[in-house]
């Protein structure tokens, strides 16, 4: 069983530029022409967007130096690097169509910070499915042979008065998205992320996660403010972490139960791991 990749980059239309930054490349595509045949005209098509690029200069903090891509196919050896990117759609102005397209880590997006109001207002946040990361740990070879219908797992975090969990998007890795407080039965609630942008401890071997109850805009799993949401009444899922020797993998399927002073997954289904 493996996640949908729903926000892998797609190869738009248009001519294509990338820049590089300290966090990975930001790609620009600047859409409704065809695409540019030789650098003059990638020139030309750049300056007419320099409303936008002044405002990504000054959002980064930094002059971007935007190279003219020819072709422009996607890279598979970044294939992984991509799948963490988000796509913003740039209008010229209120309700027109978009103009240019901006590809971006979300690494990026988060640690810099929400953008000016006139830039914000311009870029069309996508809405996109996020998984809720509500425990990592360790299991024993032994323990995790030994699930089956019936059993139980314990989440070590949920014991914790400071019950900590993440939120991101489908396609980031395991240890990704902003911080969720579990301080509130039933309704997590999204943390600013801190303003030096403290990265996620490393992940365990082991997550219990579940799909989001509904679409979060971009913007809002930015981690530029707090928000709260009802937990969803699915299905949770304990999943063994990937490598890179081995694919993550679902091992077993449940319920959340209360257990004492914090919860279980109840398990409905499971499967051996394939290590």
């Amino acid at each position: 069983m493996t996640t949908p990749n729903a926000l892998a980059p797609t190869v738009a239309m248009g001519s294509h530029y990338e820049a590089a930054t300290s966090s990975g490349p930001v790609r620009l595509v600047i859409l409704g022409m065809d695409p540019a045949r030789h650098a003059a005209d990638a020139a030309v098509a750049l300056d007419d967007c320099a409303d936008l690029l002044d405002e990504l200069d000054a959002w980064l903090g930094n002059t971007l130096d935007w190279r003219w891509c020819r072709s422009f196919q996607g890279d598979p050896a970044t294939s992984v690097s991509l799948a963490a990117r988000i796509g913003l759609a740039w209008r010229e102005g209120p309700g027109g169509p978009p103009r240019c397209r901006i590809e971006l880590p979300w690494a990026m997006l988060r640690a810099l910070g929400a953008p000016r109001q006139t830039l914000h207002t311009r870029l069309v946040w996508p809405e996109v499915p996020v998984i809720l990361s509500l425990a990592t740990f360790d299991l024993e070879p032994g323990e995790s042979l030994a699930l089956e219908p019936g059993g139980a797992v314990l989440l070590p975090d949920s014991f914790s008065a400071d019950w900590r969990g993440r939120l991101r998007a489908v396609d980031e890795p395991v240890g990704s998205g902003v911080p969720l407080s579990f301080g509130t039965p039933g309704r997590p609630q999204v943390l600013p992320l801190p303003a030096d942008g403290a990265a996620a401890a490393e992940p365990l071997r082991y997550e219990v996660r579940m799909f989001g109850p509904s679409l979060v805009r971009a913007d809002r799993l930015a981690g530029w403010s707090g928000w709260d949401f009802r937990l969803p009444d699915t299905p949770a899922r304990l999943w063994r972490c990937g490598t890179d020797e081995d694919p993550a993998e679902c091992v077993a399927t449940g319920q959340l139960i209360p257990w004492g002073a914090g919860f279980a997954l109840l398990v409905e289904s499971a499967w051996k791991p394939r290590t």
